[in-house]
Formats: C-alpha cells, sequence, structure tokens
C-alpha cells in the first residue's frame, strides 16, 4: 500500500491526484455501462407500454407506470451520485478533490448531498493548501458519518460579493464525541495511537492564512464545520 508520507508534499499531492483520477474514471465507466443498460431496457420498457396503448387500456397503463415504471425510476435516481452541482465550481484541483470524496462517501453508503450557490471561478488562496484543508475536513466527515445512524454528509458552497463559504456537515454519534479542544489537540484520537494529526494540521494551516477562518459547531446530530474564505 502507497503511504504518502514517502513522497513528500509534492509526491503526495501528485499521488492523491492519481487516486482521485481513478475513481473519477472508474465512476465514468461505470456511468457509460449503464447507460448502455438503460438504452437496452429503455426499448422493452416502451414496448411494454406499447401493449397498453394498443389495447386502449388507460386505466391498465396507469396502474402498470404507478406499480412497476415508476419504482424504478426513483431507485435509479435514488443511486446516482449528486455530482451534478460540481459543474459551477471551476477549480480543477477541489473539484476533483471533492468528486473523489463524494463517490468514496457514497460508495460507503452515506447519502450525500452537494449544493453550490452560483459559479466559483477561483478561490484568494493557495489550492494545495486548499486541498488539504478539505481532504482532512472530508475525511473526517466520512469516517464519522459512516459510524453514525443515520449516515449522511453534506457540502455547501456559498459565493458572496467579497467572501467564499465552504460548509462540510455531517452526521455524528453526539453522546461520543470528544470537545472541540480535544479535537484540536495534536495527537489526539479515538481511533488509536499514532492518528488525530488531521485537525491539529488545518488549524496549522488555517493560521497561516489570514483571510481564512473556521467555525466547528454541533447542531442536533450534525457535526458542522464552516470555513470562510475572504477576498480582502
Amino acid at each position: 500500500m502507497l503511504d504518502l508520507n514517502d513522497f513528500g508534499i509534492e509526491g503526495a499531492i501528485h499521488v492523491s491526484t492519481i487516486r482521485q483520477l481513478n475513481i473519477y474514471t472508474a465512476y465514468l465507466e461505470s456511468e457509460y455501462q449503464e447507460m448502455k443498460k438503460i438504452r437496452h431496457d429503455y426499448y422493452n420498457i416502451l414496448l411494454s407500454i406499447a401493449g397498453y396503448i394498443e389495447e386502449k387500456d388507460m386505466q391498465g397503463l396507469e396502474s402498470y407506470f404507478k406499480q412497476e415504471i415508476f419504482p424504478i425510476c426513483s431507485r435509479l435516481q435514488e443511486g446516482k451520485p449528486k455530482l451534478g452541482m460540481l459543474s459551477y465550481l471551476k477549480v480543477p484541483a477541489v473539484k476533483g478533490l471533492i468528486s473523489s470524496k463524494v463517490l468514496e462517501a457514497q460508495g460507503l453508503g452515506i447519502k450525500t448531498i452537494v449544493t453550490i450557490s452560483d459559479t466559483i471561478e477561483a478561490f484568494p488562496i493557495n489550492k494545495v493548501v486548499l486541498c488539504r484543508i478539505l481532504g482532512i475536513l472530508l475525511d473526517n466527515g466520512i469516517e464519522e458519518s459512516r459510524a453514525s445512524e443515520p449516515s449522511a454528509l453534506e457540502i455547501s458552497m456559498i459565493q458572496k460579493e467579497n467572501a467564499q463559504l465552504l460548509i462540510i456537515a455531517n452526521t455524528c454519534r453526539v453522546d461520543q464525541l470528544p470537545t472541540l479542544r480535544q479535537m484540536e489537540e495534536a495527537h489526539f484520537s479515538t481511533k488509536g495511537e499514532g492518528r488525530g494529526l488531521g485537525l491539529t494540521i488545518v488549524k496549522e494551516l488555517i493560521g497561516t492564512l489570514k483571510q481564512v477562518r473556521l467555525e466547528t459547531k454541533i447542531k442536533d446530530n450534525w457535526f458542522i464545520q464552516s470555513l470562510a474564505i475572504s477576498h480582502r
């Protein structure tokens, strides 16, 4: 197994990018195969509908559609990764990271929603640093939401005139969460020895960026982290 620490920062970013591309390529191949299946089934479904039309059995057609066709369409829609909103994100590095994390989360059975309010052309901070921050926050969100019930992850991006707001919210086990102060301590982890550097790294990275602020809160059974990036 590859260890990103063996490659240094640049090598780690390169390896991480390759992984993201591999995940996204696998998704595209899967979508292509799914489209081929749907195209094949589509013809057969039309033929089945045509039978009701030829018999002028509108009541039977309505019943057939509600009981047989509509449930199939709903299942297909529920199973599709919600990546459409990412077309509003025009920053390839960040888009690649988020798309791969969304696919990873959905592959683990986590209900994932991506919402982007408006087109985002660029971020006023170093893209590598931003990807490192988002990568840690998303990894933590995926890991915790996977262990909680229900299991959900929401990613939101809001473009304002002089700022951008990136929100990562995941369901969590409220009764098992450490305090926010404990989470920020180096090496603190509920997952065993040698873990727990993630949020410490995030805090250090944000400390080098004057126009970035991270707010963390817990509401109901949601763990919410809001990253505000000012353009000034």
